[in-house]
């Protein structure tokens, strides 16, 4: 199966952001994280462990607080990364082997590429993280990984690369 060009698949991950920022407020609790309140709150708790953000109050790394409580409905920049990369990377990298997404976050453009190697000698994720400051001279820096597969039987997750580190992949080591 041919490959699409990364910049069909960056318009790819756009037009998903355009699409899924319209079903940012739950109906009755269902949102593509779950199909119940219940099932979509029990998504968020595994998804704030996952990315290692819920020392910033569990709720609000993505949800705005109003009246010390979290204002679900409203749209904030975290909520749409986190639909991005559930649609363009959780729910379909197995489907489509390679995925890309270029992400313009804190003054950071950064392209992701990941790839899923199920066989051959060395079968995982392999990924790629190049990220360029906004606005300076400096050369982009590429950072490269390989994780393992998820355990037979388990799906793809955000655990699965994330590991409770947001930034696991362009952090300082």
């Amino acid at each position: 199966m041919p490959i699409p060009k990364i910049s069909n698949l960056v318009a790819s991950a756009t037009l998903s952001v355009v699409l899924f920022a319209s079903v940012g407020a739950a109906q009755n609790g269902k949102t593509i994280f779950g199909d119940s309140k219940k099932e979509t709150l029990k998504a968020m708790a595994l998804m704030v462990k996952s990315i290692g953000v819920g020392d910033q109050g569990k709720c609000f790394y993505c949800h705005i607080k109003e009246g010390g409580k979290p204002k679900f409905p409203a749209d904030t920049q975290h909520k749409r990364l986190a639909r991005l990369m559930k649609t363009s990377f959780v729910d379909s990298l197995v489907a489509k082997q390679k995925v890309s997404l270029e992400i313009d976050d804190e003054g950071h453009k950064t392209n992701i590429i990941a790839e899923y190697k199920a066989g051959g000698e060395k079968p995982g994720i392999y990924l790629s993280a190049t990220v360029a400051a906004v606005g300076t001279e400096g050369q982009p820096k590429t950072f490269e990984t390989v994780l393992p597969l998820p355990k037979k039987g388990e799906l793809v997750s955000c655990m699965t690369c994330h590991n409770k580190v947001l930034h696991f992949l362009t952090r300082a080591n």
